[in-house]
């Protein structure tokens, strides 16, 4: 099955990261890169939207390496770019959920993933985003639509 969705990978595992990744592309997804720090991809992914090329998907490990963890990442992507978040982790603790919840990330991937389980998370949040994405330019065009008609009384 082709998805055409795009996906960006931030594991400091690299293996885990390679494996998904191949994983990934085997089933049919774009894949924009890999990064094993936060600091890393923010620069990267600001890179690629500089291209017109932002991934609609970011894989996101909530442990990093370096000066910020995943949920510090994540925050800070969600601000310069429309990409839809999901956390990787290996740890299922509320502790990390409530961290979390201000990112509003689409999805939360168990490790060890599981495959099928993290397509469909994708897909979904491929979809959640779309239809975001929709919702905010239909409201930015009836806003317009409001203010012309506003104007012209």
């Amino acid at each position: 099955m082709k998805h055409e969705t795009s996906i960006y990978i931030v594991e400091d595992e690299l293996l885990i990261a390679a494996n998904l990744k191949d994983q990934l592309m085997r089933a049919g997804f774009v894949f924009l890169g890999m990064s094993t720090r936060g600091e890393e991809a923010l620069k990267e992914i600001l890179l690629l939207k500089e291209q017109h090329k932002s991934p609609e998907i970011v894989l996101m490990d909530v442990c990093l390496r370096g000066e910020k963890d995943g949920i510090e990442t994540a925050g800070l992507l969600c601000e310069i770019t429309d990409c839809a978040i999901i956390f990787l982790t290996g740890q299922s603790s509320r502790e990390i959920y409530e961290r979390s919840f201000h990112v509003k990330p689409y999805g939360y991937v168990l490790k060890p993933y599981d495959l099928e389980q993290t397509i469909m998370t994708i897909e979904i949040a491929a979809y959640q985003r779309k239809l975001a994405i929709e919702n905010r330019e239909m409201r930015i065009r009836l806003e317009t639509l409001l203010d012309t008609n506003e104007y012209q009384k």
